[in-house]
């Protein structure tokens, strides 16, 4: 539980800031220090758990259950390979956010940058902290969504970082659909192919999949995930075009944390993928080309940033490579190389940051002579390049040290492994390049222009000089006990820091390296020249495949073309190819007992009624379709409605006949009183085009039709028929309800606990849609209180509101209440006889379309209820949401069943089920209310007073004036043509 507050304390921080009336009150000072005092208090933290993990390895504590179903947990697992990461975005992050502080000079800015940042280091924390892959997963995406604000952050101003942002997120986003899928399948097979889904890192990495069936599968889709995460080629690309971001986003997230996320996916999964060719042969081939590709692209950079993104893809296909190598032989290098990239490129990007501020460019050609202006910067620019270059003294040089060795160690054993050697001295050699154009050319070349340097704070370069300090083998030897046993808990050799290097072959070629690095810097402009063979890059490639897609969406969506039966014929056509293509169910459709089944074996009076019922439904449904009216179109899909509903009722079915008659009865009163909207003049159009279809077309539409209709009712009887056994889930149910749930409701059960995020899901989409509705007819209303009726409405508006007559008006005042009453009725007692939240709230609902028919809209909201159907909504919602969280804070899983036997009265039970129930009653009864208000709110007063609306030809046939079919005093009049 500790763990889990030091993750989410960054998510806190973010919320509390988010809130305007919050964030924008407290100063930009109290900002800074309460992040930056996090950050380092959890280094501090963190940092205490050393002895626990040198005892023990690991510390897991007890998980805190989410789905137990699913095996998701809030979980955490600390051993070195995440308390390294963890060390590194806590104590980085300590130093980003104390420069963000001097970097914004907006304290809005800096407020809204702060939210993104710190609800990222609470997903990057949570990502390498996590104890299963499910919880690894979702931090993973939330740090991609993350990453996608902080790049496109000048977004408002700068469309080039739109599209940076937007590229990076389809890239990342579409590695994180891959390696969910890898996840699954890992999880599928850790539980033995038994339908058990196993995640914790307990079995995980005590298991090895190198010779399981699925393995290619798994580590494609898993090195799909990493290699976008990482920028490895051919994703490289994203990264460079990211450093739109602010400069604190490019040094925390783009430098040395988020884009390790994929190393340290890879290195989490090693003892479970690790032992296996496949696994050596994709990693360094990938690692090394991107490594090589990437170090030639940073050479001919002009843009600083654009130069030390390439230098970071560059380091991180070294990561990707070394975590190839064969029993664990590179991760010392890789333990060593993660701690001196994340000092070195961070101290760096901030650098340059305060470069770019400074000279308001941050382009070499425009630089130059700024070793006198910008001294300090120059002091942290000199030790960090040379750290990256490898110069004996820092801690980049025991980077590559150790990077050497390991390739050395590995070239004994095969071809690739000497390929890869030279590669290796290749790319340290240009590093060491890229490392003195930064000092160089920036520095001490002639200046190129006259700068008019702006002034930054001093305290500005506190933040990078940590940094590059830390990048001096002074606080490594300092922190020798610190790093030494975190390195020995990532791999299990031994690891030593030397002060002065051993004469040997690793030490040799670092020197050489070094040689080489300056030569190529002397000859730097006819290698950038020479690097230009190449036709294409990887941002015209993303271009293409973008551009490729939409082309595909356009002709797809040109299908879209308003017609409804165009809609349904493409998605029932799709399910009768889909049900025919299904060999497994129809191979043997036809046989003896497929006949039989269409032998009616028992012939009472239950028949009779249920073939009589079902002839009434085919009776209707055929008279909805060959009727011109639409009106008794609409009550003949009524009637089919409650035939279906009566069949429900013979199959000892009452609940769902329940639900299926309260369905059809709102739904009949939608469509008429949405059929009353449209006028008579579109509706006698459409009506027109729907019956002037030619032979051929109403041929085509009817062969249409009974194809689908049969595909279907044959693939129901053959799956019904040819059931390997006739016990099914329903006698779990049956056995089950009562001594789980402590009430006989089977479909309540189901409803609300056995399958309860089935509903959790449902309601919140059908709460969507409802305000989807509100959000598409109400779009250009205007608030009425604005505007003062015409005089031709006023008379419309009289009959609005007394329209009905005294006696109907009457009975709906009797019924409405007695209607809520046994809604709550359904409510509270549905546990045992038929009714529950859902038939509550289409109760609640029918009541206020009776109330729009009879009095008007008018009196319904001026005069009558003053109904707020919104709030009502919003508090099924967040009601459904309580029930859902509730059993987490009492130590139970996610939407476990809870009861209250000692709070139960008048055969009342009061349970977690009961307060489900009322969350889908209100979101129900909220949802039908939002439709209908919306559906019945009258047009704006300048259509109203348009000439269509008071054209005698417009209401030809209607009994009110259009002002009234507007105020649907009278839908079902209105609605006849």
């Amino acid at each position: 539980m500790d763990l889990l507050i030091l993750i989410a304390l960054p998510f806190a921080i973010a919320l509390l800031l988010a809130i305007p009336g919050v964030g924008r009150v407290i100063p930009k000072q109290f900002q800074t220090a309460l992040l930056t005092l996090t950050m380092l208090g959890s280094f501090v933290w963190l940092v205490s758990y050393f002895p626990k993990i040198q005892a023990t390895g690991v510390y897991a504590p007890p998980p805190l259950v989410w789905v137990a179903d699913l095996g998701l947990t809030f979980s955490v697992y600390l051993d070195g390979l995440s308390l390294l990461f963890a060390l590194v975005v806590t104590g980085v992050g300590t130093v980003i956010f104390l420069y963000t502080h001097f970097y914004f000079e907006d304290a809005e800015a800096q407020r809204r940058f702060t939210v993104w940042l710190s609800a990222f280091t609470g997903a990057m924390l949570g990502l390498v902290l996590a104890g299963n892959l499910l919880l690894l997963f979702i931090m993973w995406e939330l740090t991609s969504i993350t990453s996608f604000m902080l790049i496109g952050f000048y977004g408002d101003q700068d469309q080039d970082a739109r599209v940076a942002a937007q590229r990076a997120l389809i890239i990342t986003g579409g590695g994180g659909l891959a390696l969910l899928v890898g996840v699954l399948l890992i999880g599928a097979a850790l539980g033995g192919g038994n339908g058990v889904l196993v995640f914790d890192y307990a079995t995980l990495l005590n298991t090895s999949l190198a010779d399981h069936r699925w393995y290619a599968a798994i580590l494609t889709l898993v090195a799909l995930g990493a290699f976008t995460k990482s920028a490895q080629w051919p994703f490289h690309f994203w990264l460079p075009g990211a450093m739109t971001a602010p400069t604190p986003a490019s040094a925390f997230l783009h430098s040395a944390t988020m884009v390790k996320a994929g190393v340290y996916l890879l290195a989490r999964l090693y003892p479970t993928l690790y032992d296996n060719v496949l696994w050596t042969n994709v990693l360094l081939s990938v690692g090394l080309l991107t490594m090589t590709i990437s170090v030639l692209f940073a050479l001919k950079q002009r843009d600083l940033k654009g130069m030390l993104a390439y230098s970071t893809t560059a380091w991180l296909g070294t990561l990707i490579a070394l975590i190839a190598l064969p029993a664990y032989a590179g991760f010392k290098a890789l333990t060593i190389g993660i701690l001196a990239h994340a000092l070195y490129k961070s101290a760096l990007f901030l650098s340059v940051g305060t470069i770019d501020h400074m000279a308001h460019t941050r382009i070499i050609d425009e630089l130059g002579g700024l070793w006198r202006k910008m001294p300090l910067t120059l002091i942290v620019v000199i030790i960090s390049a040379l750290s990256m270059a490898g110069v004996p003294l820092l801690f980049g040089f025991v980077s590559k040290e150790v990077l050497l060795d390991a390739t050395i160690h590995y070239m004994t054993a095969t071809f690739l492994g000497q390929a890869a050697l030279w590669l290796v001295f290749v790319a340290a050699a240009l590093n060491g390049t890229v490392a003195y154009i930064l000092i160089w050319d920036v520095f001490f070349a002639p200046s190129k222009q006259e700068h008019h340097l702006h002034a930054m704070p001093r305290w500005t370069m506190v933040a990078p000089l940590v940094l590059a300090v830390g990048g001096t083998l002074i606080l490594p030897f300092l922190l020798a006990p610190l790093i030494v046993p975190l390195v020995e808990q990532v791999t299990p050799k031994p690891f030593e820091l030397h002060l002065i290097p051993e004469w040997g072959l690793e030490f040799q070629l670092s020197l050489a390296a070094i040689a080489v690095g300056f030569a190529a810097f002397l000859v730097r402009a006819a290698i950038v020249e020479g690097w230009q063979f190449l036709p294409f890059n990887g941002v015209q490639l993303y271009a293409a495949t973008i551009e490729g897609v939409e082309q595909v969406a356009r002709r797809v969506t040109a299908t879209q073309n308003g017609k409804i039966r165009y809609y349904l014929f493409i998605i029932l056509g799709v399910v009768a190819v889909i049900l025919n293509l299904a060999p497994s169910f129809l191979g043997g459709a036809f046989d003896a007992d497929f006949m039989s089944a269409l032998q009616i074996t028992r012939f009472d009076s239950s028949t009779l009624l249920s073939i009589t019922l079902l002839l009434i439904a085919v009776v209707s449904l055929a008279v909805s379709v060959v009727v011109k009216r639409q009106f008794i179109a609409a009550l003949a899909v009524g009637v089919f409605g409650y035939a279906v509903g009566g069949v429900f009722i013979l199959e000892q079915a009452p609940d769902v006949a329940l639900v299926q008659f309260l369905i059809e009865t709102l739904s009949t009163v939608l469509i008429v009183i949405m059929i009353s909207r449209i006028s008579h003049r579109q509706r006698k159009a459409m009506a027109d085009a729907l019956w002037t279809s030619t032979r051929g077309g109403i041929l085509r539409d009817a062969l249409i039709s009974v194809g689908i209709g049969f595909s279907v009712f044959v693939f129901a009887l053959v799956a019904l028929v040819n059931r390997p056994e006739r016990t099914t889930i329903t006698d779990w149910y049956v056995a089950n309800t009562v001594p789980e749930l402590g009430f006989p409701d089977i479909v309540g059960a189901i409803v609300t606990d056995f399958r309860g995020m089935d509903t959790f899901i449902e309601i919140a989409v059908f709460g969507m849609a409802a305000l989807g509705v509100l959000s598409l007819l109400a779009l250009h209303r205007e608030d009425e209180d604005r505007h003062e009726l015409p005089p031709q409405a006023s008379g419309a508006r009289t009959q609005a509101i007394g329209g009905s007559t005294a006696l109907v008006k009457v009975a709906a005042r009797l019924l409405l209440p007695l209607a809520l009453l046994l809604g709550m009725a359904q409510v509270l007692y549905g546990g045992g006889q038929p009714g529950d939240g859902f038939t509550a709230g289409v109760v609640g609902g029918l009541t206020v379309a009776l109330g729009y028919v009879v009095f008007g809209y008018y009196s319904m909201q001026d005069e009558l209820l003053r109904l707020q159907s919104l709030p009502i909504l919003i508090c099924g919602l967040v009601l459904s949401i309580l029930n859902a969280v509730l059993p987490l804070a009492l130590g139970k899983p996610w939407m476990a069943h809870l009861s209250w036997d000692a709070f139960s009265f008048a055969g009342l039970h009061i349970t977690s089920t009961q307060l489900f129930e009322f969350a889908i009653m209100f979101t129900v009864f909220g949802a039908v209310g939002v439709i209908m208000e919306t559906i019945a709110h009258p047009r704006d007063v300048e259509v109203l007073a348009g000439d269509e609306a008071y054209d005698p030809n417009y209401a030809e046939g209607s009994t009110v004036l259009a002002a009234d079919r507007n105020s649907t005093i009278n839908p079902i009049t209105e609605a006849l043509p």
